[in-house]
């Protein structure tokens, strides 16, 4: 028997009656489907999100990737066109009085009067005041360089090959505070622009900001390594150094200096500073390996930032986020030092080496920026290879 304060609908089943006779959604039926609404909204954002996030990272690299081939690119043209001549080249006698030399660059001077003939490095890389590389050196081609062209043509012949020389120099900006690297194309014989000191050169920011054209910005890092005759590995934990005996590793060289005179910390180095009166007897390596590290773009990005600051010891280094972060082994750079890391786990990275790549070990403070990048490496065989003997 059916009670009377139950309404019975169409269907035969309790429940309550609409204006029609059909059955209503109860509130937790209402709740239960909000609910399940919310899940699937929830699970399709964060597939979105994820989706958004791949884009992101292939952009990110797809970006980095043209700048690093375009700089990768033009340095192995640059270096296909190396110079060599075994025989000095005709220079302005303003080198032999140039104050800005080094007693060792004068001594490169010979000749009598005004016409000096000197030995110019083909090929010369060495260090900055923040332990950063440049590269430099002598190719055929005169690249529309107008200035230089009008000099060669004055000074010599139509033709001849010292008309088409060029001194070409990679290096990056002397401010610390910049990521950007500078090529400079200068016409070998003018007096006022070409072979300065080396030296000189990496300290005037004016002069590279001017006389260069910016590649890239974000270069975190420069690095060149040179294959001589007695290199067996690119491993730079081998040092390099003469071969004495046919069971020791030997590393690349970091330095270049084609006329064995001017840098005394290269490993072919020749004491003697006398010049040979018919050829330079320079040397050029075999095979040049550039590695490339350019850091992404942080307008509109999380920037990972030291959570706390350390000292030049602390081998586990606090940061405030991991989002973005690569994964171990790779290396970091805080400031103007690089670090290499062996572990990233709960916002601490584990750091193997301190004062990596040549930099030096220092104290950090907090909130202090914590960049990293993708390493892009290219390996050049140098036509015109010239042995020591």
């Amino acid at each position: 028997m059916l009670s009377a304060s139950a309404p019975i609908s169409r269907s035969g089943f309790p429940g309550r009656l609409t204006g029609r006779g059909r059955r209503a959604f109860t509130l937790v039926e209402l709740l239960v489907a909000t609910g399940v609404f919310m899940l699937l909204g929830m699970l399709l954002v964060g597939l979105l999100a994820g989706g958004l996030e791949i884009w992101d990272r292939g952009e990110v690299q797809r970006e980095m990737n043209e700048r690093a081939f375009a700089v990768l690119e033009l340095l192995a043209c640059d270096l296909h066109d190396v110079y060599v001549e075994p025989s000095f080249l005709p220079y302005p006698a303003w080198v032999s009085s140039d104050s800005t030399l080094t007693a060792q660059e004068k001594k490169t001077v010979a000749g009598v009067g005004s016409d000096f003939l000197v030995s110019l490095p083909f090929m010369r890389c060495g260090t900055d005041q923040l332990g950063r590389q440049w590269l430099c050196f002598i190719k055929m081609g005169r690249e529309d360089n107008k200035a230089a062209a009008d000099i060669a043509d004055r000074r010599f012949p139509l033709g001849s090959a010292a008309n088409n020389l060029v001194y070409v120099l990679y290096i990056l900006d002397p401010d610390p505070t910049s990521t950007r690297i500078y090529r400079g194309v200068f016409p070998l014989v003018d007096g006022t622009a070409s072979f300065q000191s080396a030296e000189m050169i990496m300290q005037s920011r004016d002069f590279v900001r001017k006389e260069c054209v910016g590649l890239v910005d974000r270069m975190l890092h420069f690095e060149v390594r040179f294959w001589t005759q007695h290199t067996d590995t690119w491993d730079t934990t081998y040092p390099p150094k003469v071969r004495k005996n046919k069971e020791e590793k030997i590393g690349p060289e970091l330095r270049w200096d084609s006329t064995r005179r001017i840098d005394s910390s290269f490993v072919l180095y020749e004491s003697d500073p006398g010049l040979p009166r018919s050829g330079t007897r320079q040397v050029v390596p075999d095979m040049v390996q550039i590695l490339l590290v350019l850091g992404v773009e942080t307008k509109g990005r999380t920037v990972v930032l030291l959570a706390d600051d350390v000292d030049a010891t602390t081998k586990r280094m606090p940061v405030d986020t991991m989002r973005g972060f690569p994964p171990a082994p790779g290396f970091a750079r805080v400031d103007n030092e690089w670090m290499l890391f062996s572990s990233v786990a709960s916002g601490t990275l584990e750091i193997k080496e301190r004062g990596a790549r040549g930099t030096v070990k220092a104290k950090h403070k907090r909130a202090t920026p914590v960049l990293f990048g993708t390493e892009f490496r290219l390996v050049v065989r140098i036509p015109e290879c010239r042995e020591s003997k």
